[in-house]
């Protein structure tokens, strides 16, 4: 299935590629933004003992200032589907909120690339059918990154596609990642008066 979303993602891609010679802008250099992604993730709990299946949809929101054409700074947050055994057995209700450096590189008329790196604060709910751990949270620290490519319509709106993950630093919390697209809305200056 991940197999298909990227194939179908490549193929945004190149289609805004010919289109962006036609109509595109480059986006504002600097301001407030808003990004909104939906898409499909998989959670990787480690360590429970039991089989899971764990891909299922996701999204993320994160608000933001761009300081300059190549540098961001955000926070936000990501849901993810919940985490079943393969049993049925076994559960999890997953979250994260965020805070990034993004750097972004403009290529071309309209495009640019993206790379975010953070940190996040990993929420594992568990739920479980006469099992020990059921109704255990734990709320851990997580290192956060995210690759992506944007095209704009217009100087202030655009859309992206982007690959993001957590990567926690212990096993009481899984490894989340998202394959997504969504909107970006950077507020006029004039806006912001």
């Amino acid at each position: 299935m991940l197999k298909k979303v990227l194939v179908l993602m490549l193929a945004g891609v190149g289609t805004l590629a010919v289109s962006g010679a036609s109509f595109g802008l480059v986006s504002q250099k600097a301001g407030f933004y808003v990004d909104g992604n939906v898409g499909w993730g998989k959670v990787a709990p480690r360590d429970i003992g039991v089989s899971v299946r764990g891909t299922n949809a996701a999204g993320n929101v994160a608000l933001g200032y761009k300081i300059n054409a190549y540098l961001g700074v955000e926070i936000g947050g990501g849901l993810y589907s919940n985490v079943t055994s393969d049993s049925g057995k076994i559960n999890s209700n997953n979250n994260f909120l965020d805070a990034a450096v993004k750097v972004i590189v403009p290529f071309g008329n309209s495009f640019d690339m993206f790379g975010k790196l953070g940190v996040a604060k990993v929420h594992t709910k568990w739920g479980a059918t006469g099992d020990d751990r059921s109704g255990t949270t734990y709320n851990r620290p997580a290192t956060m990154g995210a690759i992506g490519v944007g095209y704009w319509f217009t100087p202030s709106f655009g859309v992206n596609l982007q690959g993001l993950g957590t990567m926690p630093n212990t096993n009481k919390t899984p490894s989340m990642y998202a394959v997504s697209v969504g909107l970006t809305f950077i507020f006029p200056k004039t806006a912001m008066v």
